[in-house]
């Protein structure tokens, strides 16, 4: 429809790095290059699909390598430097907007949680290893950045403060919201509930 519309708009997808051995991952390289379509596609690579490491369920390194047999452009960043993420995501954002066809950007990152409440992440991957990937969080790289440009700590310090004090209200907020009804939880479903 954005190709059609010739508006200049742009879809961005995300998607982790697990995705990537999915048909409709496949599938959706190939059409998107077959017929030039305005998309970016934005893989978050973070090591781990669910309990495995990247290592050892991704044949093809880096992940970005995958977008040239379908004839994409395919770039690999630090996902953890907030700079250089947005300089590729506007670059490829302005290229699928002039129709030179879809775009595919790896961001390499990590998770430090686990893939789910309760996941015995020890199991699978070291505190080390963990603890390593801390030190090159995105919000403290950036905020290294921005004191080196001479933003003055207190202040971010107070921002953080202030974005600490809202999620926890949300997250408040939300825990108090009701459990969805039976008719909510399936709305939207493809196939309808029988009853007994």
């Amino acid at each position: 429809a954005m190709k059609k519309e010739a508006k200049g708009k742009v879809c961005v997808c995300y998607f982790g790095d697990g995705a990537s051995n999915t048909g409709s991952f496949h599938e959706a390289l190939n059409l998107a290059s077959i017929w030039n379509l305005p998309v970016v596609y934005i893989c978050e690579n973070n090591q781990y699909g669910e309990a495995m490491p990247v290592d050892e369920f991704v044949s093809c390194k880096p992940i970005s390598k995958r977008a040239e047999s379908y004839g994409l452009k395919g770039i690999t960043v630090d996902g953890n430097d907030i700079e250089e993420v947005v300089t590729a995501v506007e670059k490829a954002v302005a290229e699928a907007r002039t129709g030179t066809g879809p775009f595919f950007i790896e961001t390499v990152t990590y998770r430090f949680r686990g893939h789910y409440g309760g996941d015995p992440e020890h199991t699978y991957r070291s505190k080390e290893e963990v603890d390593e990937w801390r030190e090159k969080c995105p919000l403290k790289r950036a905020k290294a950045r921005l004191i080196e440009d001479g933003v003055e700590e207190a202040q971010l310090d107070e921002l953080e403060k202030n974005i600490i004090s809202k999620l926890e209200e949300d997250q408040k907020w939300a825990l108090e919201q009701p459990f969805p009804t039976l008719e909510q939880a399936t709305d939207h479903v493809m196939i309808p509930l029988k009853s007994n």
